[in-house]
């Protein structure tokens, strides 16, 4: 059963405000017994934070810098003032990146770190959270064209119906194509497109100078709303990471890629399909992704997590990216593996049913000595 505690230096008046640690002893104890509850603002703040930074274990990278702690906190208190659920927005990719594969071990691992937080953070601060997870559709469609659209429209819809049968009063899954016309969203793209080539062109020319820069297009991509740098810190990073997804690609269609990534994440703001609309009523979303954090001092109100704990599965990447697969050795744990890595598993299928439908999760699995 929950309870509530109070320190005070005097017995006869039970107060921390008369002691000058009190307050530091309640908030340390709020995040260390299960079912201690407070009626303090900020003690129940401090605990409801610490179980978001979480651990090592699942926390991806460092601690939220100073700054991004102070729109993380600031975000949690003006919840818990108004006593309604901590608003959470997850970006998710729209499919697996090998044709005809769908949901598998890595969603299932995803979805349950976001249910099993919600479950934490109630232990002290009883409404909980509320999770939108923005499925990337017409984002996917962008990038990748018709031709994935099959694999697209099957994985958002098995994502969807998992998060229903697993945390239906917790978790919003919602497709980009629930939020925006697809037509319009396309069409936006294709506007700006030729302004975000010619900013990447223009501010190329000044690496190391991207923050003074003032360039023509530049100037007119910041006026369509772009927020940021295009530094070369982050053209590094993401070259990089297309290297590795797509290694057939030239640097020309690198670029061009890269171009179009950051134009579907301009207009997915323009036209209001980020999912924050879902959570309006409860404020501005925190944002929580299962992606790696990109380079640099990025001070912004996001959490960074694994799907597997550190200790199960040391590889880490998105979801959406891995191949969820359990390994078998006298226990069942989850892990990740590369689509690349040659393993000898075995075929495996789990079926969840439930009152919402039924949905199937590919389980391979892997027998170790």
């Amino acid at each position: 059963m929950p309870f509530t505690i109070k320190f005070s230096g005097n017995a006869d008046n039970f107060d921390s405000a008369d002691d000058p640690f009190g307050r530091m002893i309640e908030a340390s104890l709020v995040g260390e017994l299960p079912g201690f509850t407070s009626t303090r603002v900020e003690s129940v703040l401090e605990a409801v934070t610490s179980q978001l930074l979480g651990t090592r274990q699942l926390r991806l990278g460092p601690l939220p810098t100073p700054e991004a702690l102070v729109l993380i906190r600031g975000r949690i208190r003006e919840s818990i003032s108004r006593n309604h659920p901590i608003p959470i927005l997850v970006p998710s990719g729209p499919k697996k990146p090998v044709p005809g594969q769908s949901i598998d071990i890595a969603e299932l691992a995803a979805i349950k770190v976001l249910v099993e937080l919600d479950r934490r953070v109630k232990q002290h601060f009883s409404p909980g959270l509320v999770i939108v997870i923005r499925l990337e559709d017409l984002t996917g469609l962008w990038l990748e064209g018709e031709g994935a659209k099959a694999d697209i429209e099957r994985y958002t819809a098995d994502f969807v119906q998992l998060s229903h049968l697993l945390g239906p009063e917790i978790l919003r899954p919602v497709r980009e194509s629930d939020l925006a016309m697809p037509k319009t969203f396309h069409t936006e793209c294709l506007e700006v497109l030729p302004i975000m080539m010619d900013a990447l062109q223009e501010t190329a020319a000044y690496p190391n100078d991207a923050e003074n820069y003032k360039g023509l297009a530049f100037e007119k991509l910041k006026s369509l709303g772009w927020q940021g740098l295009l530094d070369n810190e982050l053209r590094v990073y993401l070259h990089a990471r297309y290297l590795k997804l797509y290694p057939s690609l030239t640097h020309e269609e690198r670029n061009q890629l890269l171009a179009k990534y950051l134009t579907s994440a301009l207009v997915r703001r323009r036209i209001h399909a980020t999912g924050a609309s879902h959570v309006k009523d409860y404020g501005p979303p925190i944002d929580l992704t299962f992606m790696a954090p990109p380079p640099g001092n990025y001070n912004r109100c996001r959490l960074y997590y694994r799907q597997i704990p550190m200790c199960q599965s040391k590889l880490h990447m998105p979801y959406w990216r891995a191949r969820g697969l359990l390994k078998i050795n006298g226990s069942v744990r989850m892990c990740l593996a590369s689509w690349q890595d040659e393993l000898d598993t075995q075929e495996g299928h789990l079926h969840f049913t439930g009152l919402g439908g039924a949905v199937e999760v590919r389980a391979d699995y892997l027998l170790e000595d």
